[in-house]
């Protein structure tokens, strides 16, 4: 049976999309063609709690202390999801437990950066419509005519050349062109504590144009491409739909 699939018309690609589409193009399909929802899980309510603490920055004062501040920004934000705590089993002290190495880490490269910022910006949403790209930027810091773009990741790092996260990283530096000559992108993984230092090339449209066109093939598509069995299937919330059973334990 045909699962039901929406329009190519008008749709504009993210980083996301591409990242999960070099992982896996059938993964994408289900995704964004099909819009399968993903099953709620305790780590993207993990991944959600960490992200939505460090979009505060926008608020945060150089004359404040920082580690005060996201310690507190984590209080807030754990208690804002009080509900959904409850509901997967996780407590505030278990969270803070967790988060506060991730958010010592940020910190440590926030405290490089921050003192010589003149604007902080957070979740920063920006289009290129004739490249049909669209991203939302975790953290922008300004810092004269340069602009520091930071993406946080709660994962592995993928590096290599055409790596998921190399094309993400072209992605956001291709979407701030407008807003400053020079910029910078820093992929940090807070729990690993990999970095990958990211500047615009002269390759960076063409590998992006080419790369987006790949990606939009698949809402051309009405039925997913063939499986390609992986170690990483295993962990995929659409296991079941390619193989017709639930991953061994």
């Amino acid at each position: 049976m045909l699962l039901p699939v929406i329009p190519f018309i008008g749709i504009l690609i993210t980083p996301s999309m591409i990242s999960i589409y070099l992982s896996c193009p059938r993964k994408a399909w289900y995704q964004y063609v099909a819009r399968i929802p993903l099953p709620p899980s305790r780590a993207m309510l993990i991944g959600r709690i960490f992200h939505e603490t460090l979009s505060q920055l926008t608020h945060y004062r150089r004359d404040e202390d920082l580690h005060a501040f996201l310690i507190d920004a984590l209080t807030q934000t754990i208690r804002q999801h009080h509900d959904l705590l409850h509901e997967y089993d996780l407590h505030e002290h278990d969270l803070h437990e967790r988060l506060t190495p991730w958010l010592s880490h940020a910190e440590r490269i926030l405290q490089h950066h921050l003192p010589r910022a003149e604007r902080i910006m957070t979740e920063v949403t920006l289009t290129d419509d004739q490249l049909g790209l669209k991203g939302r930027i975790d953290l922008i810091i300004r810092q004269a005519e340069r602009l520091l773009l930071i993406e946080w990741k709660t994962g592995r790092l993928k590096q290599g050349f055409m790596s998921p996260h190399t094309l993400q990283a072209d992605a956001y530096v291709h979407l701030t062109r407008t807003l400053a000559d020079e910029r910078e992108l820093f992929l940090v993984s807070v729990s690993t504590k990999q970095h990958l230092a990211w500047r615009e090339s002269p390759f960076t449209p063409i590998r992006l144009e080419k790369t987006i066109s790949r990606v939009k093939s698949i809402f051309q598509q009405e039925e997913p491409p063939e499986p390609v069995r992986t170690p990483a299937c295993r962990y995929c919330p659409y296991f079941s739909r390619c193989w017709g059973m639930q991953p061994s334990s």
